[in-house]
């Protein structure tokens, strides 16, 4: 009897398909993580457009003279590498991302994009048009990068992506003040600093506290909202470390609205009145005693800065200064970023006994770049931005419309003290990726920005009896 002959032995080594053996570079980066990706750029980016690393060890936390007054008219191999770093993330992101689906707007979205087309006409009336066109060119990589991180990531992911960003530059100024010897918190007449102005690394930090704060208030499960608080509070401590009375009290207010949106409206009535009752009577009962704590107050409030505390720190001399300019071009501006020439400079300088290139104020710098309507559609970003932003804060109670609101109101308290907000820097940056998220460049259809815990397994269930002739009518068997 012919029998069969014995099958061949299994091969011990496994078989590898073609199309996974080999795998090209496009494909290796299709698999890295988008959220560090674009956090690495844009951190590298940023550090090389407005830091640098021996800002602790000046006295004005600044380069010097030479280089401040050549800021505005020349750009810095630094400078020019932090461009290239924008512009990979741009093509990184349109290439690659895949997490968003184009939205109306509405006038939150509108409403910036007509300011930005209001500031690439004043091209046409500008005082220096090729500086105006120069950061034009620098304002339109700014957005476009924006515009990417919101199409490589999801919503929830653009939250961690800010508060990413802000814990990577400050780890570099950590480090910097510790490699110069300059990090003395202890100290009395401490700031920190790290790699870039006090006032800067603030306003940086305050974003980053309404990130954390916001992910520490909607995350999934109790281990997530833990880490995020941990960072907060972190955060907050670096925060208080640079002395800036500004960004700090722009994030206590950001920080104590989202908490405020997030309590049902019964609790507010409920903790309202007694919390106005319970501070009444304290405030009362130490006046009575003949305690006076104003002074405590405003020194607390000055964070132990009292200098200049009645001229609010140099600016109102500055205001004053601006105020001609600002009337004599009132209804079209200078042109983008063409004011801060060095004739004006030093015309300024002359006025008030200092040197600065600077408005100190996002309202002064409005008008000056863009007229009353520049003015006009800035504030008009950040309160048709608040109002999106809290109603769908209340609708949805998730991380980005908390975080947008938050940023938002950093914003506008900086926007009276600074001009930063108006700038091409870290925060602005920050304000419009969750800006363009929340309106334009939306979560695809099916895609949940809220994490959920970890999977269950359900309790088995057991499946009704099928025919197998009527799942397989031809009978096949596999």
């Amino acid at each position: 009897m012919q029998t069969d002959p014995p099958a061949p032995a299994p091969s011990s080594s496994p078989v590898v398909s073609s199309s996974s053996a080999v795998r090209t570079p496009w494909q290796r980066l299709s698999n890295v993580s988008p959220l560090w990706v674009a956090a690495l750029l844009t951190a590298a980016a940023f550090f090389g457009m407005e830091h640098f690393p021996a800002a602790s060890t000046t006295d004005d936390y600044a380069p010097s003279q030479e280089s401040m007054e050549g800021a505005n008219t020349t750009a810095d191999p630094g400078r020019r590498v932090a461009l290239l770093a924008m512009l990979a993330l741009t093509v990184y992101g349109l290439c690659w991302g895949r997490a968003a689906s184009f939205g109306p707007g509405g006038l939150a979205g509108w409403t910036p994009v007509v300011w930005m087309a209001w500031l690439s006409l004043s091209m046409f009336w500008s005082s220096d048009p090729r500086t105006t066109v120069r950061r034009l060119i620098v304002l339109a990589l700014f957005h476009g990068a924006a515009l990417a991180v919101c199409r490589l990531l999801k919503a929830r992911q653009v939250v961690t992506f800010a508060a990413l960003c802000v814990a990577l530059q400050l780890a570099v100024g950590i480090l910097a003040e510790l490699l110069y010897g300059t990090f003395r918190p202890w100290a009395g007449d401490y700031r920190f600093a790290g790699t870039i102005h006090p006032n800067m690394q603030a306003l940086q930090l305050s974003a980053a506290c309404v990130a954390s704060a916001s992910l520490a208030t909607y995350g999934a499960t109790w281990g997530r909202r833990t880490r995020w608080a941990a960072l907060a509070a972190i955060l907050t401590a670096f925060l208080l470390l640079t002395k800036s009375r500004t960004a700090t009290g722009g994030a206590a207010l950001a920080v104590a609205g989202v908490l405020l949106l997030s309590v049902p409206p019964r609790w507010k009535r409920n903790l309202l009145i007694p919390v106005v009752l319970v501070s009444s009577l304290a405030a009362m009962a130490l006046l009575f005693g003949g305690f006076d704590p104003s002074d405590e107050l405003h020194d607390a409030a000055m964070m132990g800065r009292n200098e200049q505390a009645t001229s609010l720190s140099g600016r109102v001399p500055i205001w004053e200064a601006l105020d001609p300019y600002v009337r004599e071009r009132w209804w079209t501006g200078w042109g983008y970023n063409a004011f801060w020439s060095k004739q004006h400079i030093d015309a300024l300088t002359d006025a008030v006994d200092f040197k600065f290139s600077g408005a100190h104020s996002s309202w002064y710098e409005a008008a000056l770049d863009g007229g009353i309507v520049g003015a006009t559609l800035f504030a008009m970003t950040l309160a048709f931005g608040l109002l999106r932003s809290g109603r769908e804060f209340l609708a949805q109670r998730r991380a980005l419309p908390a975080f947008v609101f938050g940023i938002l109101i950093c914003g506008c308290v900086n926007s009276v003290l600074e001009h930063l907000v108006c700038d091409t820097r870290l925060f602005p940056f920050l304000m419009y990726c969750g800006l363009w998220k929340l309106t334009f460049l939306r979560d695809a259809p099916g895609v949940d920005d809220v994490p959920t815990a970890e999977p269950v397994n359900p309790a088995p269930v057991n499946p009704a009896p099928v025919n197998p002739a009527s799942a397989d009518p031809g009978g096949a068997r596999l």
